[in-house]
């Protein structure tokens, strides 16, 4: 039962996490905002385990430990996020949003492959309720846009590939936390590996200090302060608690929650207004979610 809430928590903190990262986002781009919420997660998580466990960085991993959590921060963090960002770009929130509801699929045929998990049929049936009514809030507004027959394609071969990209870096991720291994320093070597990915073309450009300088908004600065805390610290680490504790195709599956996280405090943090489709939407995921804890 613990894999399974912290993967509702997984979810609950990426919601809270996205509306702050959105609110930076608007004000110093995301690409600044992702690569200053990874930085800022290394400098906190780096410390702490200095403290906590004597060294900056878990030297105890291996390197065959270390290689299946570098290749899962490489495929989801940094090739699935990017085709993510792209596709919001091309297709829009709803579209993009919908394809990820594919990562408990994709996570699940991958899980079955590679580490022998099966889903019974009962789960499958709470896994498709939850996805339904995750499906059911997200398309509820229509889009005003109209979007490019090559940008449709592109967008959707980009948010399929982003799916299935998340959906394989969990899975490698479960794969490194193999006999129990610490979920803190198994954050901190995925939030390593995407950090110093993502920030060496910059350092290579010499545009560290662009970066640096967009922080002097203070606006921006509070929101990407608190996300970086409550996404890829807290978030993170609770993702890889669930995927160690429970199936991969159970804990995506909670964790795609998110959009059911954002009625609440879009109304609360943004004044959104919530409707009756978006409250059965609700209901279903829900309940398809209260089935998979208490099956």
């Amino acid at each position: 039962m613990s894999g399974e809430l912290a993967a509702i928590l997984t979810a609950a903190c990426f919601a809270y996490n996205a509306i702050l990262f959105n609110i930076a986002g608007r004000r110093v781009t995301s690409p600044v905002v992702n690569r200053m919420r990874l930085l800022g997660a290394l400098v906190v998580l780096a410390s702490l385990h200095w403290i906590l466990r004597g060294t900056p960085f878990p030297l105890d991993a291996g390197w065959e430990r270390f290689n299946w959590l570098a290749v899962s921060a490489i495929i989801g963090f940094v090739l699935g996020d990017a085709a993510l960002f792209e596709a919001l770009v091309r297709i829009g929130a709803r579209y993009t949003v919908l394809l990820t509801t594919l990562i408990p699929i994709f996570s699940s045929l991958i899980a079955w492959l590679l580490l022998g998990e099966r889903i019974l049929l009962t789960e499958w049936g709470f896994i498709l309720l939850t996805m339904a009514g995750i499906a059911w809030v997200i398309t509820e507004r229509r889009t005003t846009g109209i979007v490019s027959r090559r940008h449709l394609f592109t967008g959707l071969g980009l948010g399929i590939f982003a799916a299935l990209a998340q959906a394989t870096g969990l899975v490698f991720s479960k794969l490194g936390l193999s006999d129990e291994y610490s979920v803190f320093s198994a954050t901190l070597v995925r939030i390593a590996v995407a950090t110093l990915i993502l920030w060496l073309p910059i350092m290579l450009r010499r545009r560290v200090g662009e970066d640096f300088r967009r922080l002097k908004d203070r606006v921006a600065r509070n929101a990407l302060l608190k996300g970086t805390f409550v996404g890829p610290v807290a978030g993170v680490m609770l993702s890889l608690y669930a995927v160690q504790q429970v199936r991969v195709g159970i804990a995506s599956t909670l964790m795609s929650l998110i959009p059911i996280f954002l009625l609440p405090l879009g109304w609360f943090m943004l004044k959104e207004r919530v409707s009756w489709r978006a409250l059965l939407g609700t209901i279903l995921a829900v309940s398809g979610a209260a089935g998979l804890l208490l099956g």
